[in-house]
């Protein structure tokens, strides 16, 4: 709107509509798109996070900036064409112009308005005068501000906040649930390595509800005696790893049902326990009932070895060369398990539908808690790592499933923490790239690229800064934020970019101040408007409103900051001076 007010002061009161459209569209079109399809851009990177939440978010954001650019190039100027040929015409639509905000006032287009000279006689000089002071002040101070932004820290609490950290419902997650037994998250994590399924998520992505489908290896097979003796070792790096390994029996609730097979129940080690089994002397076997028997942990593994009475599966050598003994021996095991232990919940050995061995699983319960810091985790995680690593060098020539080998355990804090620090930095990456290529594309021009793109990547980081300084995480809501902050870092300096290369002379310092004097108000404009709408956020009681009309705030202070006092210095020292755009039919002056 305000180009359309300005090609009055270009073309006069009397030019025809259609002319002052073309030349606001001709003078308005190339900012709005490269603003509009930088911040789609920032929004769609969000596309590429592992975090379904944040993939959903960026896209639905990304596709209403597309459909807002196309808004304002058809219907709003629709719209003004309709209220020039016809409402305007109609005393009725406006009795009074004086009091009336879309009433053009007759212009003298000799003239232009006062904030338009203001920018023009008084900003633009001074800052010119100033260039080089302004640069060294703006340029340290983005330094400082980015230094700060590398010190922004992973999330500390696994509590999703909706509200900030002074409401009630937050200071109860946040400081006194751990106090309450019922509802503390201390718990130390169960470690399960898993062999013969897929370990890709094969559900949709876009679905944070779709869990997908097990899918089994073909080629699962773990009667090769390497693989049986590997799958025993795990058991024994486990238990030597004193920094990660917990004796369950030690620390299970002797009152809880079944708690007497902890060592079967809270640890499972399959292959050791049919380690045991078969090399049971057949002597010794015997028929009791294991339920009733006075035992605890690995006197009840004692026990069970000992049954039934039996003359096969016993008295072997270990590994068991013979694969068809093997699988006979895992199915005896098994079914005497399901028919001797009350709630039995399976030994890890799993059967498909045809009776066919297709999984395995072992796990131990470890000294790790859900809420240990980031830094305690990664080395618990890449302990974790190795030991899969080992077994698969020791079971080497088993199969192409060994490469799908994989472990879970409460590690879902641990990943959005991992997934949120590389997913968010990676979003930035690919916006700042999108941004340089959008910019190449539409200005023409390698020096105002750069400059432009540069003056980006200091707004950027004063914005990071600042929310560091204040005490932000990276947490979900975060995430979301700096991953857009380049789209919304974009928009002055592209207006302001774009309008120096229209400029009609090509001279540094001219260049400026025409393009103070026609884009100078548009963008304090915009500046104050997206301001005060944050400013009116920050009292909302649920967190993400805060925080977002905070990011506004401070993105609109430094963006207008930076693209009025150090981009537009920089232009006057190192500003290309021939520009690759030319204005062909309109050639306004600078007076």
């Amino acid at each position: 709107m305000d180009a359309w007010k300005q090609s009055i002061v270009t073309l006069g009161v009397d030019a025809p509509l259609e002319k002052r459209l073309g030349l606001v569209l001709y003078k308005a079109c190339g900012s709005m798109f490269i603003t509009s399809l930088t911040t789609a851009s920032a929004f769609a990177s969000n596309a590429f996070s592992p975090i379904t939440s944040l993939k959903c978010f960026g896209v639905y954001c990304a596709i209403v900036v597309i459909v807002d650019f196309f808004l304002m190039l058809s219907y709003v100027p629709a719209l003004v064409i309709i209220y020039q040929r016809s409402l305007k015409k109609h005393p009725a639509c406006c009795q009074c112009c004086n009091c009336c905000t879309f009433c053009e006032i007759p212009i003298d287009p000799t003239k232009l308005r006062p904030t338009e000279m203001w920018f023009r006689d008084k900003f633009a000089p001074n800052i010119l005068k100033l260039k080089f002071p302004l640069i060294a002040v703006f340029g340290g101070f983005a330094a400082f501000m980015g230094y700060q932004s590398t010190q922004l820290k992973r999330p500390t609490s696994s509590e999703f906040q909706l509200f900030k950290s002074d409401h009630p419902m937050e200071m109860y997650d946040l400081q006194l649930k751990d106090k309450f037994l019922y509802g503390s998250t201390t718990r130390s994590m169960k470690i399960n390595f898993v062999m013969g399924v897929e370990g890709k998520d094969n559900g949709n992505h876009w679905d944070p509800f779709d869990d997908g489908t097990i899918k089994f290896m073909p080629d699962f097979d773990i009667t090769p005696p390497q693989t049986q003796q590997a799958l025993v070792d795990i058991c024994t790096y486990m238990r030597l790893s004193t920094d990660l390994y917990i004796d369950p029996c030690t620390t299970v609730d002797k009152t809880e049902s079944n708690s007497k097979y902890c060592r079967m129940g809270h640890e499972l080690c399959p292959m050791e326990l049919l380690k045991t089994w078969v090399t049971t002397p057949c002597v010794d076997t015997q028929t009791i009932d294991i339920n009733s028997a006075d035992c605890f942990g690995d006197t009840c593994v004692e026990l069970l070895r000992t049954i039934p009475s039996r003359s096969t599966c016993c008295g072997l050598e270990f590994p068991i060369t013979d694969a068809t003994i093997f699988k006979g021996c895992v199915d005896d095991l098994t079914s005497l398990a399901a028919a001797n232990i009350n709630d039995y919940s399976g030994l890890g050995f799993w059967f498909d539908e045809s009776g066919k061995l297709s999984a395995y699983t072992t796990y131990f319960q470890t000294n790790k808690e859900y809420k240990n810091p980031f830094n305690d985790l990664q080395q618990f995680y890449g302990n974790l790592v190795g030991i899969k690593d080992t077994f698969r060098e020791e079971a080497s020539g088993s199969g192409g499933w060994l490469d799908e080998v994989f472990f879970t355990s409460d590690l879902d804090f641990f990943d959005l923490q991992r997934s949120l620090s590389v997913g968010a930095y990676n979003s930035a990456g690919l916006s700042f790239a999108f941004a340089f290529v959008v910019l190449m594309l539409v200005t023409r021009n390698v020096i105002m690229t750069v400059l432009s793109l540069f003056t980006i990547v200091c707004i950027v980081c004063s914005v990071v800064g600042t929310l560091v300084l204040d005490g932000w995480e990276l947490n979900i809501i975060e995430s979301v934020i700096i991953s857009v902050a380049v789209g919304m870092s974009v928009d002055f300096v592209a207006h302001l970019s774009h309008s120096y290369l229209h400029s009609p002379i090509k001279e540094r310092e001219v260049a400026v101040t025409y393009m103070m004097k026609t884009m100078g108000v548009s963008v304090l404009t915009g500046a104050i408007t997206t301001f005060v709408a944050g400013f009116f956020m920050i009292f909302a009681k649920t967190l993400f409103f805060y925080q977002f009309g905070f990011f506004m705030m401070m993105t609109m202070v430094f963006s207008w900051m930076f693209a009025n006092l150090f981009l537009a210095p920089l232009m006057g020292v190192v500003g290309p001076v021939g520009g690759t755009i030319k204005l062909n039919n309109v050639r306004p002056s600078i007076g």
